[in-house]
């Protein structure tokens, strides 16, 4: 199924929660056939093949919340609150979930189901016959005592009776949900974790330990491995390599991830091209990101489009193929532009783009069983003896050991990189930020440091570039020097280094 995906921003619990959403349409096939797309103020929207623009479609069910394909040809899943009552009153405490035909120029609603609490984010399965639904009670109309108050919930619905078939209580409101292919498995994404229910029963499970705000979510098209957009990086969860871990490691971790992607961008939701070879990182504002959907390298973050330029949300419309040429919509203003693939996704294989992207391999503190841990060194083997009668031959001198790098004149060279290595508290140092080409608010990228320090990024456009060390949320840091600037005109450059003071007793971590 061909999955169209949009984002719709809510408030929940303080914390401006995009959700996605997509709509159905034949793989590879756009003659004839429309995409309905959730507008950024609730509104649907459809987008008809061949044309540049979406239209407004004037339904009854708005503001919309959410939409989920359907699971079946010309099925989409609304989220909206109750229609008005006996009195026109409306019942604050239930949402409803609509099931849509979208074949005729107005949509149908095919079945309605009323649940508990606000509907705020869907997921169906593949067959269209179950739908998951989060919900938030705010309880304030009182008008059901057993209601959970101020409570997120997550409800599975039978759309083939129109009943809610079970219902659960959450803790606290995900940002996002997503269902594997086998419809067995849920996934939900929390602040510090991401939170996995059964479907039959539905009951929860375990959890992935991954720290921060966890934000949308992606499972690769018939596969399980899990892609999480955490503030700005890609998290992924393959099940296979975290089964290869020992067991003691594993219980030490605070990060359960086993590849994180660094973005350049701030992202808010992911959406997996059919193919599923390539991953769009969006959300808000005109910036997105092409990602490696096989988690091997990295991330590609092109110029902005003109025709983007100035939008307040980007979303995909069509995404058939890392291939081919993807659809964006530019909202508020409706436009619908054509982005092309990024050649380097094209004509390079995973090694050689290895070499320009920015993939990180989250396997620290815990090294793979049977390789040695990042300080450890293998042991040297002593050379031949020489045969009897011939002198010794005597050893090459010692190397002098490496002068840190902290501030001078950077080192040019011939690899197409930049590189250098943060000294101190390491610790504390979460990426470092590279602005430009020519100035010091557009960011070009972000490098992560390793378990020693070094990093390492690939060698940008020719331009004036500003390198910054970043903590926490992008928070600044205090370290020698403050930044440095170097000039790429072809060469890589080496000794980038930072040195970052130990933040000791009653000294602020940042400057």
């Amino acid at each position: 199924m061909t999955r169209f995906w949009t984002v719709a921003a809510l408030v929940l619990g303080g914390l401006a929660s995009p959700n996605q959403a997509f709509a159905a349409a034949p793989p590879g096939d756009q003659s004839g056939r429309s995409v309905i797309v959730l507008g950024e103020d609730g509104s649907l929207l459809r987008w008809t093949p061949g044309s540049s623009a979406l239209a407004l479609l004037s339904v009854p069910w708005s503001p919309v919340n959410d939409l989920a394909p359907g699971g079946m040809k010309d099925r989409v899943l609304i989220l909206t609150g109750t229609s008005a009552g006996e009195g026109g009153k409306r019942s604050k405490g239930e949402g409803r979930a609509i099931l849509l035909d979208t074949a005729p120029a107005t949509p149908v609603a095919i079945r309605t189901i009323s649940f508990p609490g606000q509907g705020i984010k869907a997921t169906v399965s593949s067959d269209g016959r179950k739908a998951y639904i989060l919900a938030y009670a705010s309880g304030k109309d009182g008008s059901r005592a057993s209601q959970p108050v101020g409570r997120a919930l997550l409800h599975a619905i039978d759309l083939t009776t129109g009943k809610v078939s079970a219902s659960a209580s959450l803790d606290q409101a995900p940002n996002a949900i997503a269902l594997d292919a086998s419809g067995r498995r849920l996934f939900l994404s929390l602040k510090g974790r991401i939170l996995s229910y059964t479907t039959s029963p539905l009951a929860s499970s375990w959890h992935y330990r991954s720290p921060g705000i966890n934000r949308g979510l992606a499972l690769r098209p018939g596969g399980d491995v899990l892609f999480v957009q955490r503030e700005r990086q890609v998290a992924v969860f393959d099940p296979r390599d975290m089964a290869t871990r020992d067991a003691v490691k594993r219980r030490s971790r605070d990060d359960d991830a086993t590849t994180i992607i660094a973005l350049p961008i701030e992202a808010a939701a992911l959406a997996f091209s059919d193919d599923g070879r390539m991953i769009l990182a969006f959300g808000r504002g005109d910036r997105f990101a092409f990602v490696d959907g096989e988690a091997k390298w990295g991330v590609i973050a092109p110029d902005t489009p003109a025709d983007l330029k100035g939008s307040e949300v980007v979303r995909p419309v069509f995404f058939p193929s890392a291939t081919a040429d993807l659809l964006l919509a530019s909202l508020p203003g409706r436009k619908v532009v054509s982005v092309p693939s990024p050649p380097e996704f094209l004509s390079s294989s995973s090694d050689e783009v290895q070499e320009r992207g920015e993939a990180i391999e989250a396997e620290t503190p815990a090294a793979p069983e049977g390789q040695p841990a990042p300080a450890e060194q293998p042991a040297k083997e002593e050379p031949p003896a020489p045969p009897a009668g011939q002198p010794a031959a005597s050893p090459p001198p010692a190397p002098n050991p490496p002068v840190p790098h902290l501030g001078g004149s950077p080192v040019a060279t011939e690899a197409k990189a930049l590189r250098g290595k943060v000294i101190g508290d390491r610790g504390r140092v979460r990426a470092i930020v590279i602005y430009g080409p020519d100035s010091i608010v557009r960011e070009q990228g972000r490098a992560l440091p390793g378990p020693d320090g070094a990093w390492e990024a690939p060698l940008p456009p020719p331009g004036t570039y500003r390198l910054v060390p970043v903590g926490e949320r992008s928070s600044a840091l205090r370290s020698v020097p403050s930044f440095l600037t170097v000039k790429v005109s072809g060469e890589g450059w080496t000794g980038l280094d930072f040195q970052v003071p130990e933040s000791g007793p009653g000294q602020a971590p940042t400057r």
